[in-house]
């Protein structure tokens, strides 16, 4: 896989109009071309901030984690505070799903790669933790004061929605502060008559959500699982240093005087290298972090079907707090999935009339009436994306950070 950097970093410097003459002006919004000079500053500036970056983090990382070598490859510019107590085999897993990469340990040396595959059944992982919860955890469940401890895999939730290294930090420092919550909300879907494609209409009321709670105190979520030691190599990267994979070919080469092969379009790909090996395991890492993926037909997620969600709803009234009701709608009838007309709908209230006419929805079109099932994890608290910065009343500023509490959508997309 090309690095997402070079890419960015290509079209950045590339996509540009032609460059005015010199009586002209150049007009709001236009881009100039750079000269060669200047796109290689431009490049230079560039990866020697992804050095900047990321090259103290990840040698705090193996610092903190006791891990004498390390490969990563760089595919992702997100900026993350490293943790600061050793969780060895979860905080591993975590930093690869947050960083779109996958991890595996070769002969002790922790290889982050961009080419693997990675599970795509979270929905029936999902309804699964639900059918193993008891009367008691399902009440707690609907009301938002489940501790995500309390599930069955705690770790397979978090893997499945950590989506930024900031977020990992947060599930690995204090994961037991957070709590999980089920929302079942009633929804509708319609052909448009002027596309032909089917459309959802979320019937919900439209309320303010609640976008941020107060941070928890909690402690780390999972178990320490100790990391396989490397042995040590003629190959020999330091404490830990950013480099091409073309460099870290040309260095084994010239360690090992063996050439290898190497894929062009990958050449500048960015890694992370730290500490040493022995050539058997350079074979082993470079095997990881030099593919490209195949260009093969990509595999369906799986799906949970919505008839058997919909059934264990039905049977299960400890999630009564759960529902979201609405007044002109049945529970009855948004479980069989009745369908109706726009004008029967807006008969029924005089919100569901506004939302149709905002839609534009003829009154003769056919909904199917349905529920939309979510569920919320709640670590509290915020999480910076990108540093803070020192503002004019000389107090740090969090411009660019997000909630830690977030909501993903079951069924119903």
């Amino acid at each position: 896989m090309t690095s997402a950097f070079v890419i960015a970093l290509s079209l950045c410097l590339n996509s540009a109009q032609a460059r005015p003459t010199a009586n002209q002006q150049p007009r709001y919004g236009e881009l100039i071309p750079l000269t060669k000079e200047q796109q290689e500053e431009a490049e230079r500036k560039f990866l020697d901030g992804l050095r900047r970056e990321w090259a103290p983090r990840l040698t705090k990382i193996c610092e903190v984690e006791d891990v004498p070598a390390m490969v990563f490859t760089i595919v992702s510019p997100a900026y993350f505070e490293p943790w600061d107590r050793p969780h060895g085999v979860p905080a591993m897993r975590l930093l690869a799903r947050s960083t779109s990469t996958f991890w595996s340990q070769e002969n002790g040396v922790q290889v982050f790669s961009a080419v693997g595959e990675r599970s795509s059944d979270f929905e029936l992982e999902f309804f699964d933790l639900l059918r193993l919860l008891d009367a008691d955890g399902l009440a707690k469940l609907a009301s938002g004061t489940l501790s995500l401890e309390e599930l069955s895999n705690p770790f397979g939730v978090v893997e499945s929605i950590t989506m930024d290294p900031a977020l990992a930090s947060v599930f690995l420092s204090r994961g037991s502060s957070a709590t999980v919550q089920l929302s079942v909300e009633p929804r509708a879907t319609y052909i448009d008559p002027k596309t032909g494609e089917r459309r959802a209409l979320r019937l919900a009321p439209d309320k303010p959500q609640t976008f941020m709670t107060e941070e928890k105190a909690g402690k780390p979520l999972f178990p320490h699982v100790p990391l396989e030691k490397p042995q040590p190599g003629p190959l020999n990267f330091g404490e830990g240093k950013v480099i091409t994979l073309g460099e870290f070919r040309e260095a084994a080469v010239q360690a090992f005087q063996t050439d290898y092969y190497i894929d062009g379009r990958l050449e500048h790909t960015l890694l992370f290298v730290r500490g040493s090996m022995d050539q058997e395991t350079f074979d082993r890492v470079y095997l990881k972090v030099g593919a490209a993926t195949p260009p093969v037909r990509r595999p369906a997620p799986s799906k949970l079907r919505r008839d058997e969600l919909t059934e264990w709803i039905r049977n299960h009234p400890e999630i009564r707090d759960a529902w979201v009701e609405r007044e002109g709608l049945s529970r009855d009838e948004l479980l069989n999935g009745n369908t109706l007309s726009a004008a029967d709908l807006a008969a029924r209230n005089p919100e569901f009339a506004a939302l149709l006419q905002a839609r534009n929805i003829p009154p003769e079109t056919q909904l199917q009436l349905g529920l939309e099932v979510a569920f919320t994890v709640d670590a509290g608290g915020f999480r910076d994306l990108y540093p803070p910065q020192v503002g004019p009343n000389g107090k740090l500023q969090h411009l660019h950070a997000a909630s830690n509490r977030m909501t993903f959508v079951v069924i119903g997309r």
